[in-house]
């Protein structure tokens, strides 16, 4: 009995020896990797649009039998504050993808000064330059979990999606390891350009630029009271032009881009992708519904007559949206914002994984929330006090700053 105890730990010595053994092999080949040629991606294990983030699953090495299982983090990296000038160049190309009032979109490409390799001028004038390492990644030598063969059509997907990554990021050479930048041909380097999606707003008015003015935020609850007097004279008079929105809901502009549209007058509502949305991933769905409606500015408007609206919008978005793009109401949040960016009725609707700006607890409002509260209290948004924040210096933070609020 003894003995086969003692053989088995004995065994499990060996086993865990040996298991060790292989990592530190691993861990040794790892660290002789000078670019992703030998890595062979499998599935992405988690991705965020909105940060430029994949985590990806794979192996380094050759054969199944002695590769080394790993996992990759990359991340695109942030713009420099140093040569944020170099994206307002000729290098940087554009391509219009719609248009409505003074808003454009566009799509682009960016120099390869801004792929974390400098421009040939740089690298020319500057020889003793050496590249940063720009893709923070870790690696994990435990086996992979069994995949399950019911979703091998998603992971021949997630492969294909990943090697496509791999390959834009490019498999470089032991140069880049040495201090030389690695060498590619133009054709290559213009295919592989990163992407960049751009809004200009032209002609821009002072609260355009308040808008994406980085300042310090503070807390407003907003009493019923304070509403009436603070915060409502000042919406009437200061409000951004609605007439890109009329433009949408007349169909002038953006028809084209309409998933879904009800026409009733009273109940209806079109609906759109935002802006931060291509509409070709899924993972990241992001879609606003504009009410045809006039007169209805936000949360503070809406009663119980209202409801029929608000029902209206949830299940026909929902419906939409699963026939369109296969995501089920139970992956969805439908949310109001207060404040809102522009004051004519809008729900905004997103994919639950994404972290779609606004969703914070002082901005956003669920829509099943609201709609359960105007079912129990016909005026709730009349007598409700109600929290949000503004930007320091901006019009609305002025008003409460005259008025002794934060005295």
């Amino acid at each position: 009995m003894l003995a086969a105890k003692r053989a088995a730990c004995d065994g499990e010595v060996v086993d865990e020896s040996t298991k060790k053994a292989k990592l530190d092999n691993a861990a040794t080949a790892f660290q002789h990797v000078s670019s992703f040629g030998d890595f062979k991606p499998r599935r992405i294990l988690s991705e965020d649009a909105r940060t430029k983030f994949m985590a990806v699953e794979g192996t380094f090495g050759g054969d199944a039998s002695d590769s080394a299982a790993a996992v990759v983090v990359v991340e695109k990296t942030p713009f420099s504050r140093e040569n944020y000038e170099l994206v307002f160049t000729a290098d940087t190309k554009l391509e219009e993808t719609f248009h409505n009032d003074v808003y454009t979109s566009y799509g682009g490409k960016l120099s390869a000064a801004l792929n974390g390799r400098p421009s040939k001028l740089w690298e020319e004038t500057n020889p003793d330059w050496a590249p940063t390492l720009l893709l923070g990644y870790s690696t994990c030598h435990e086996d992979p979990a069994p995949y399950d063969r019911m979703n091998i059509e998603r992971l021949q997907k997630d492969e294909a999606d990943v090697a496509a990554v791999v390959e834009s990021i490019g498999t470089g050479s032991n140069n880049a390891v040495e201090g030389q930048p690695p060498s590619e041909d133009e054709s290559h380097m213009e295919r592989n350009k990163p992407g960049l999606t751009a809004t200009v707003i032209c002609p821009a008015t002072q609260k355009h630029v308040d808008k994406y003015l980085f300042k310090p935020q503070h807390m407003i609850t907003e009493t019923p009271k304070l509403y009436k007097e603070v915060t409502e004279p000042y919406i009437t008079s200061q409000q951004l032009s609605l007439q890109w929105v009329y433009n949408i809901l007349e169909h002038k502009k953006e028809s084209e881009r309409i998933l879904f549209e009800d026409p009733d007058p009273e109940t209806g509502f079109i609906l759109l992708p935002d802006m931060k949305w291509d509409t070709k991933q899924p993972e990241n769905l992001y879609v606003l519904a504009i009410c045809h409606k006039h007169g209805i500015r936000s949360l503070r408007d809406l009663t119980a007559d209202h409801l029929s609206l608000l029902r209206n919008i949830n299940e026909k978005v929902k419906a939409a949206l699963l026939l369109q793009f296969g995501v089920p109401s139970h992956r969805l949040r439908g949310y109001l914002h207060y404040q809102p960016s522009y004051y004519h009725l809008h729900v905004h609707f997103s994919v639950l994984g994404f972290d779609a700006p606004g969703t914070q607890v002082e901005r956003a409002h669920l829509l099943s929330t609201v709609i359960s509260n105007l079912e129990a209290f016909p005026d709730y948004y009349q007598k409700a006090t109600l929290g949000f924040t503004v930007k320091e210096g901006d019009g609305l933070h002025a008003k409460y700053k005259e008025a002794g609020y934060f005295d």
